[in-house]
């Protein structure tokens, strides 16, 4: 019985090191056809002159604190 827990614990733990997302950098991006302007309009930025266009929102002024900024 044992055993057979084990053998499943390994297959799970295999199988989540293995769906694991998979990242790329601008020069595969664009070699995939995938422009940094369309990365940039999908992706907001962390900090904004707009509160409302950025990851933190109303926590902008909190984040850059945090960062020594």
């Amino acid at each position: 019985m044992r055993t057979f827990i084990f053998c499943i614990l390994v297959l799970v733990f295999n199988y989540s090191a293995l769906a694991q997302p998979v990242t790329t950098t601008f020069e595969q991006s664009k070699e995939q056809g995938i422009s940094f302007v369309k990365l940039d309009s999908l992706y907001h930025g962390a900090t904004h002159a707009n509160p409302q266009k950025n990851v933190f929102k109303e926590h902008q002024t909190k984040f850059l604190k945090s960062i020594g900024l």
